[in-house]
């Protein structure tokens, strides 16, 4: 063994000993009930053919979801509200998704017994010009 070892190893003890005392002085706080709506469920990130943009639907217990297009080498972020089961072109230009309402239209839409229908966006991934065509039905 090195004579630097045994300085190692003490200065790891040292460090690794602090850590859990310092955890241990915080208070755990309660969750409440309005801490719930803040937690995600991130899906399955969908890449594009190119290898440029990743795609990725967020689902809260509020329900206030969103889909984020990101671009992998970069901060370019694209959000929509209430976005959802995005799909590439083949030469990964373009990104349509769809668009679903928020929990208070589609139960303002429910009580006034409407139809609920979601809408579909487009997005030009060269130029970020966005597209939203209204009520969609397949």
């Amino acid at each position: 063994m090195s004579r630097l070892a045994p300085i190692g190893l003490i200065i790891l003890a040292h460090f690794t000993g602090i850590a859990p005392l310092a955890s241990q002085n915080t208070p755990l706080q309660p969750v409440l009930p309005e801490d719930y709506g803040k937690w995600e469920t991130l899906s399955d990130g969908r890449l594009s053919p190119d290898g440029t943009w990743l795609a990725v639907s967020i689902s809260r217990v509020n329900e206030e979801n969103e889909l984020r297009i990101h671009r992998v080498e970069g901060d370019s972020v694209i959000v929509v509200p209430h976005g959802a089961n995005p799909i590439f072109s083949g030469n990964g230009e373009w990104v349509a998704y769809t668009i679903g309402e928020s929990p208070q239209d589609r139960e303002t839409r429910e009580q006034n017994e409407e139809p609920l229908r979601n809408d579909v966006g487009l997005v030009n991934l060269d130029t970020g010009q966005q597209t939203r065509m209204k009520e969609v039905q397949s």
